[in-house]
């Protein structure tokens, strides 16, 4: 039965009727109060609403083209383009340096064959001698600038290798804090997730409270309009019984 109906539904229903009072309270036709509807933050499917949810975090957009550089010297145990560099600069010092120690020896040797000259001649022995002493000192010079320019790529090599080492030390390090944003954005989505899901199961539990209690307050007043129908047809009845009986 509707809560309207029967004697008493019918004249409160006559009385009140369905609507609204001034202070904004809605009837139900009987003069019940209507049951708010629910209004939740919840779609159909369940999961919060788009405006109520923590979106997603933009991924991080990172250049990794220095890392990736440096990855690949500190796992390349070659030399690198910075020590080919020096050698070819080495090996051009190294034989400008060489020629130039030719044409001193070159200019040498011919001052002291001017000399002899002029103090009295150039034997053919004096000129033997000047001549292998001329060549002796080159390849004495040359060979000190080959040991040196050694020494300077042995150098170049050690410090290329030294550099090496040292990227390769901190490739770990730079790796980790090249992931941290990813890292970041992980955890900052699991929270997001966990926001969502603890929200929308809050809801769920709060609109299964609701409609627990609508129905409850439904069922009370179903109860109350059918008590209240009983008692008016229990009512007609007696009144009836007796109009007849002391009818005269």
């Amino acid at each position: 039965m509707n809560p309207g109906n029967g004697l008493i539904g019918d004249k409160l229903g006559g009385a009140l009727g369905g609507g609204q009072t001034a202070g904004g309270t809605m009837f139900n036709y009987g003069g019940r109060p209507a049951s708010p509807k629910w209004s939740g933050i919840a779609g159909k499917d369940g999961t919060l609403k788009s405006q109520y949810q923590i979106g997603e975090m933009a991924n991080p957009t990172l250049n990794t083209q220095g890392l990736e550089a440096i990855r690949s010297r500190a796992l390349n145990e070659g030399p690198s383009a910075w020590a080919g560099l020096m050698n070819d600069k080495i090996g051009q010092q190294t034989s400008q340096a060489m020629d130039d120690s030719a044409l001193s020896a070159a200019g040498a040797k011919a001052e002291a064959m001017s000399d002899m000259a002029m103090s009295g001649g150039i034997s053919s022995g004096s000129r033997e001698r000047l001549a292998g002493n001329s060549m002796r000192d080159q390849l004495r010079s040359r060979q000190e600038l080959r040991r040196g320019s050694d020494q300077q790529r042995l150098d170049v090599g050690l410090q290329d290798e030294e550099q090496r080492l040292g990227m390769l030390g901190q490739l770990p390090g730079m790796e980790l804090q090249a992931l941290e944003p990813e890292f970041k954005n992980r955890e900052f989505d699991a929270n997001r997730q966990e926001f969502n899901i603890k929200n929308s199961l809050e809801e769920l539990k709060q609109k299964r409270g609701f409609d627990l209690s609508k129905y409850s307050e439904d069922m009370r007043a179903w109860a109350a309009a059918n008590t209240a129908n009983a008692q008016s047809q229990a009512a007609n009845n007696s009144g009836g019984l007796f109009s007849d009986v002391f009818k005269f």
